[in-house]
């Protein structure tokens, strides 16, 4: 059996093998639920057809879900809470993540302005009804060149920049910023709501719809097509102190490339900041993008805890032309920040946030 869907954008539909139209008159729930979850499994390759589609396949996962809950579908195929999350990725049953940042960055749009932003917000405006504004940030672009004499310059412009306006959900823990030459998307825990990490897979697909709406109302209100220089994906982390560290200065319980070091006068540091950069190539060892590091140190604004804040950030080209080749770019990007999270954190941490990968605990 099939169900089928619309796509609201191009009138295309989509058959998801295996889920049942008879309701409840056809087979068990269980069995229902195993057939549905092979469909999706088929229909995986189509999320890449258009954000139409693929909004409608993940909405079509969440009633999935509710329609089979009370059964052990979720705990026997972790695809029904993670829409298609690849193999072979470590994972944390309670990882430190905070916050998780998607954003592509274009050539600035000339004609953009404040009126086209109160435009755009109608299309937004049901899942973020709260705005903010905020000073645009400046263009970032990786170079694989040998580094130069720094050179600044200094622009005059008769008037000023457009700001960044921040469209954000109810209870703040979602927001689409937009300003002339960036899109972005951020997940983040607030201190009020300590809200479950929804998983970077549906994280990427309501952003490749909201970008690809974007583009629909540049090309309405012709202003043109994104050309997308450069892609970002960030991992913010909040370490917080377990067996392993107890004060910033014990970086070594936390982090595999710091090395304590036998001292005769000095006491143990204060604290620590660590900076480290990594090169991501391709096959034919050409440079894609660059993979940051940095670890500082913090205190919790609730009880002035410490805390080590672990951020990693990817960041380069597209891989290919278009919003595709951006989406592309979020993938090696979430792949290098969760595989270079595990080879950077000790398996003493990996013990405290619950990790599921057994390779990784038995490496030492």
């Amino acid at each position: 059996h099939s169900k089928t869907c619309l796509n609201p954008r191009s009138h295309q539909t989509l058959n998801l093998p295996g889920v049942s139209n008879r309701g409840s008159t056809g087979a068990p729930r269980a069995e229902s639920a195993v057939r549905a979850t092979a469909g999706i499994r088929e229909t995986a390759a189509a999320l890449e057809r258009g954000p139409a589609i693929s909004l409608t396949l993940d909405v079509f996962l969440n009633r999935t879900q509710s329609q089979y809950a009370g059964t052990n579908l979720a705990e026997d195929d972790p695809m029904t809470t993670r829409l298609f999350r690849p193999e072979g990725l470590p994972d944390f049953r309670d990882p430190p993540l905070v916050e998780t940042v998607l954003s592509v960055q274009f050539q600035p749009l000339g004609e953009f302005s404040l009126a086209h932003v109160g435009l755009l917000w109608d299309k937004y405006r049901h899942t973020f009804p709260l705005v903010e504004e905020r000073a645009p940030l400046n263009a970032v672009r990786e170079s694989f060149d040998v580094p130069s004499s720094r050179h600044e310059e200094a622009m005059i412009k008769a008037e000023p920049p457009l700001p960044r306006v921040c469209f954000l959900n109810d209870s703040r823990t979602e927001l689409i910023q937009i300003q002339a030459g960036r899109f972005i998307h951020n997940w983040r825990k607030t201190g009020k709501i300590s809200t479950p990490y929804p998983r970077y897979e549906r994280i990427r697909t309501n952003f490749r719809h909201e970008v690809w709406e974007f583009q629909e109302f540049l090309t309405d209100e012709k202003l043109g097509k994104l050309a997308i220089n450069q892609c970002e994906i960030t991992y913010i982390n909040h370490i917080e102190p377990c067996e392993a560290w107890h004060g910033h200065g014990q970086i070594e319980g936390v982090l595999r490339t710091w090395t304590p070091q036998r001292r005769s006068f000095l006491p143990e540091s204060e604290d620590a900041s660590i900076q480290q950069r990594f090169v991501i190539r391709n096959v034919s060892n050409s440079p894609l993008g660059r993979l940051h590091v940095s670890l500082a140190p913090a205190w919790k604004e609730e009880d002035r805890s410490p805390i080590l804040i672990l951020t990693l950030t990817v960041r380069g080209s597209p891989l290919d032309k278009g919003i595709n080749g951006a989406f592309d770019f979020f993938d090696l990007g979430r792949e290098w920040i969760v595989k270079g999270f595990l080879d950077l954190t000790t398996t003493d941490m990996h013990r405290a946030w619950g990790s599921t990968d057994v390779g990784s605990l038995a490496a030492e």
